[in-house]
């Protein structure tokens, strides 16, 4: 289960001073596992790639365990690689019952005698866990060395050689791109609160946007939508508050954008109330209010923002009966962005409740914007850290990697 990161969090609520075992085994006899036996068949044939999907699982459970028991006491968590485990098991499963207060016994030592462990409800129950468990007659410690005999296409992406690195695991491609990383460019520097006394510099991403934008004005081409049906007894001004709240919060999507001689700076504009137009559609047919709500979002979507004056967010409220309603919202992509909706609804689903019950904000301040990251990207391209950059890829692309020879419909021009 620590592949959602909730659930690991619900242990620590369900269960005093429960005590965590963390098992962990190299990522390469992982995932070469994962795709000799086909386990991303269980989304479906032909959905993901079998060895992406295998990285990814290994990464983000692991991930998501290590962030958990940060917040645990060391005391009540206990680390044991697969490798060790199945190499010296006897001295590893000494420690483990030193750490869990239970007695050892000879018999842990067994866990393939008998059948206690293969029966299961369902026969399918038997493809859970290790595919090959029937075929086990004893703790094997040349498992230990199995990824040795991984065979994987492709380098580990960046994320899981960093954790193969914390787990202290041996990589058949060295770690050379970051330990070269770590000692060729210096650490960055905390993203701390910005002056706001002077010009507020843009970032790189709003200059590109804005420069688009002056190009070819009034295009919708970066506007981001998206939409929340919500079922039950709606208390609308609960939800116009918790809309203006995230507004107040957020001051990206309140930034204006202007020019100064010939220079763009962000303006910060004071929070007002969000406009929550409500648009009543219970007096057409079921099929006829969907047509028209789509044909209104759609509508909406297609007008362009004003990035000098306009509020980065446009929020729709379409009545489909009394206990159906349509949240449609708009944002400009200089303000927002697909991760951005995921923290822009988790915030509207803790605001709108707390509002509705008359409580206020449960939410804590922000301790940055985004116009403090815009002034430390400024700083830190001053800083040389652009340079830094260029010098460490340079050296990492020479010589000239080979040219990618693919089935393309023209050649491959010599410059681009």
């Amino acid at each position: 289960y620590a592949a959602d990161a909730a659930v690991l969090a619900q242990a620590e609520q369900m269960f005093r001073e429960a005590k965590y075992i963390h098992l962990v085994r190299h990522p390469y006899a992982v995932i070469d596992s994962f795709v000799k036996n086909r386990m991303d068949r269980l989304l479906g044939d032909g959905v993901a790639d079998a060895y992406q999907l295998a990285e990814q699982v290994w990464t983000t459970m692991n991930s998501n365990i290590l962030d958990f028991l940060e917040d645990v006491d060391p005391a009540r968590h206990f680390l044991i690689h697969y490798e060790a485990l199945v190499a010296n098991p006897e001295s590893v499963i000494r420690e483990l019952c030193q750490f869990l207060g239970v007695p050892y016994d000879a018999a842990m030592l067994a866990p393939y005698s008998g059948e206690r462990m293969t029966d299961g409800v369902h026969a399918a129950s038997l493809s859970i866990g290790d595919p090959n468990f029937r075929k086990r007659q004893g703790i094997d410690p040349q498992l230990a060395q199995a990824w040795r005999a991984a065979d994987l296409p492709r380098r580990l992406g960046g994320q899981a050689r960093r954790l193969a690195a914390e787990f202290e695991y041996e990589l058949p491609w060295p770690l050379q791109a970051v330990s070269a990383t770590k000692t060729a460019v210096s650490p960055p520097k905390a993203i701390l609160p910005a002056d706001r006394q002077g010009d507020l510099p843009l970032s790189f991403a709003q200059q590109r946007l804005l420069f688009i934008d002056q190009y070819e004005p009034g295009l919708p081409i970066y506007n981001i939508p998206a939409a929340v049906r919500i079922s039950g007894p709606l208390h609308v001004e609960a939800l116009a508050d918790s809309l203006t709240e995230i507004v107040q919060r957020h001051e990206a999507l309140r930034t204006n954008f202007k020019m100064d001689g010939g220079a763009a700076r962000q303006v910060i504009a004071p929070a007002t109330a969000v406009s929550l137009p409500l648009t009543d559609l219970t007096h057409l047919s079921p099929a006829v209010r969907e047509a028209e709500m789509e044909r209104s979002v759609a509508e909406s979507l297609r007008q362009p923002f004003d990035l000098g004056r306009d509020v980065k967010l446009r929020a729709q409220l379409f009545c489909l009966d009394e206990t159906e309603h349509v949240l449609a919202l708009t944002m400009h992509h200089i303000a927002s962005d697909g991760w951005s909706i995921g923290v822009f609804l988790r915030e509207l689903v803790a605001l709108y409740p707390a509002f509705a019950a008359g409580e206020p904000s449960p939410l804590p301040d922000l301790p940055v914007q985004y116009v403090d990251y815009a002034q430390w990207q400024r700083a830190w391209v001053e800083d040389d850290g652009l340079a830094q950059q260029l010098a460490y890829w340079g050296e990492q692309l020479r010589p000239e990697p080979p040219v990618l020879e693919l089935p393309t419909d023209r050649p491959r021009p010599a410059h681009q």
